[in-house]
């Protein structure tokens, strides 16, 4: 690993932005609390990213309603990643169901202290502790104000309409390898640019990155929940390319789908 100084915080508002519009498919508020001080510490920063992905992954499909990530610094100064839920013990970031044994070993290497804390009937919290950089000035107390993520939090009556429009063609035309964002336009009835200004805003994604992000995550539903293999996947999601799906699904999803297929054992 490359271990080195970083601050947390910005790598966490990096998975924030990224995983706005995964909480907005799985109609999940998302409540974000970062710091307003830096929270500098020595990491391999893409294997942090993972980690913190994993833990998200596992959260949002397991979550009735509501996922909290924050970032803290503890009485000892520790800096702290808290991934919460307010599921019945679903969470299953640390225990021998999904990401679980990945999110150890993520831990163990970034030199990070992992604990789990179960409320019955209340949810699950996952925390991991990292040593400060204290010469580098970390921060010694938190800030900032809850963000809130997700379709029914975060999207007004019209907004939620049209983001439900715009799932239901890309599901009508998840097969089509030739569908393009230019068709999503026309059916929606709107210019390219308006378009791209509403997804952009609502989604921080482009046009192209969301129908991308559409049908990673149909793909991700089908090689856990069926027997289709990698290469039927890819094209039941309307990729034509088995090498570009696997890189695609490799960069969201942080391993290869094959990977992912035996991870989840299906």
């Amino acid at each position: 690993m490359n271990m080195e100084v970083a601050d947390l915080r910005k790598v966490m508002e990096s998975v924030r932005n990224e995983f706005a519009g995964t909480a907005a498919l799985a109609a999940a508020e998302w409540k974000v609390t970062l710091p307003e001080a830096p929270c500098l510490v020595r990491v391999d920063v893409p294997a942090f990213s993972r980690m913190v992905v994993y833990l998200l992954m596992d959260a949002l499909r397991f979550v009735p309603s509501c996922v909290t990530m924050e970032l803290r610094v503890a009485a000892d100064r520790r800096v702290e990643v808290c991934i919460s839920d307010n599921g019945q013990d679903r969470f299953s970031g640390c225990m021998g169901h999904g990401y679980g044994s990945l999110v150890r070993e993520l831990a163990e290497a970034l030199k990070g202290e992992l604990r789990m804390e179960t409320v019955v009937g209340k949810g699950t919290k996952v925390v991991v502790a990292f040593a400060p950089d204290l010469q580098l000035g970390t921060a010694v107390a938190v800030g900032g104000k809850p963000e809130v993520y997700g379709e029914e939090a975060a999207y007004s009556p019209g907004q939620q309409e049209f983001l439900d429009r715009v799932k239901r063609i890309l599901e009508a035309h998840l097969t089509d390898t030739h569908f393009t964002v230019d068709r999503l336009a026309q059916e929606l009835g709107l210019s390219r640019t308006a378009m791209f200004v509403k997804l952009k805003g609502m989604l921080g994604m482009t046009p192209n990155g969301f129908l991308r992000f559409f049908r990673l995550q149909k793909a991700e539903e089908l090689l856990t929940r069926s027997e289709l293999q990698v290469s039927e996947v890819c094209f039941q999601v309307g990729f034509s390319s088995p090498s570009y799906f696997t890189q695609c699904f490799q960069q969201q999803f942080g391993m290869k789908p094959a990977e992912y297929k035996r991870l989840k054992g299906t």
